[in-house]
C-alpha cells in the first residue's frame, strides 16, 4: 500500500487518538441523583457539557470556575466526556517540604488587603505575613502532613464534634494562647480536670467552686 493511501486509511484513527485528552477551564459545576456534572471549554473555544466528574473514593471538591480540568473522551467522542482531575493554580500551596502533603481550600489564601496580625511568641508554622510579595502565602485554612510525622491542622476556627466520644492520648499536651503554653500534666496539681474533680471557676466575674458531673439534668 502506498503511503499517501496508508495516510487515508489511519487519518480516521489518528484524529480519534487526539481527540481522546484535553484541557480545559471548567465554567459551571451541577450535582443531581449523586452525580456531579461540569461545562468545560477546551481548546479553540469548543464547550462540552454534560462532563461526569470522577474523584476518589472519601474525597470530594467542588471547583471554582476556571479551575483547570483534564477531561478524557470514550473513544474520542466529544460527546462522551469524564473529567478525572482538577487543579486550581489560584490556590495550589506553593511552600510544601518535600515529601509533605497539604489539604486545603479557598480560604487558604489572604484575600485582598488581609492582613494577619503578629503573635508574640507564637509556635512554629503560625501563619505570619509574607517578608515580601514575592514570598509564598502563608497556611490559613490547611491541613499539613509533615515529613517529620507532624500533624498540623491549621484554620480561624476549629470545632471537634463526637457523636460517641472524643479520646485525646498523649504522654505531653501543651495548653494555651501562644507565648504562654503550659505543660499539663498527666496527675497532680495543673492536669486536666476530671468527672468528679472538685474546681474553681469565674463566671462573669462571680467565682464558683463545685465538682464536676457527668451532666446537669
Amino acid at each position: 500500500m502506498e503511503l499517501g493511501a496508508l495516510k487515508r486509511v489511519l487519518a480516521p484513527l489518528r484524529q480519534r487518538i487526539m481527540l481522546l485528552i484535553g484541557r480545559a477551564l471548567l465554567s459551571t459545576i451541577t450535582e443531581s441523583e449523586g452525580k456531579r456534572t461540569a461545562q468545560a471549554t477546551l481548546l479553540a473555544g469548543e464547550v462540552a457539557e454534560g462532563l461526569e466528574m470522577f474523584e476518589h473514593f472519601g474525597f470530594t471538591s467542588r471547583p471554582l470556575a476556571d479551575s483547570e480540568a483534564v477531561v478524557i473522551f470514550q473513544g474520542g467522542d466529544r460527546s462522551m466526556g469524564f473529567v478525572v482531575a482538577t487543579d486550581d493554580p489560584r490556590y495550589r500551596p506553593l511552600n510544601l517540604q518535600p515529601g509533605e502533603v497539604a489539604l486545603y481550600n479557598v480560604a487558604d489564601v489572604l484575600a485582598e488587603e488581609e492582613i494577619i496580625p503578629e503573635v508574640p511568641g507564637a509556635p512554629e508554622g503560625w501563619p505570619t505575613m509574607p517578608a515580601t510579595e514575592e514570598d509564598p502565602a502563608p497556611p490559613l485554612c490547611r491541613i499539613q502532613l509533615l515529613p517529620d510525622r507532624t500533624v498540623r491542622v491549621i484554620g480561624g476556627k476549629l470545632q471537634l464534634y463526637g457523636l460517641e466520644g472524643i479520646s485525646l492520648a498523649s504522654p505531653v499536651i501543651l495548653w494555651g494562647a501562644p507565648g504562654e503554653q503550659v505543660e499539663l500534666p498527666p496527675t497532680g496539681e495543673g492536669r486536666v480536670a476530671r468527672v468528679g474533680d472538685c474546681v474553681e471557676t469565674v463566671i462573669e466575674g462571680v467565682t464558683h467552686i463545685g465538682h464536676i458531673v457527668e451532666s446537669c439534668d
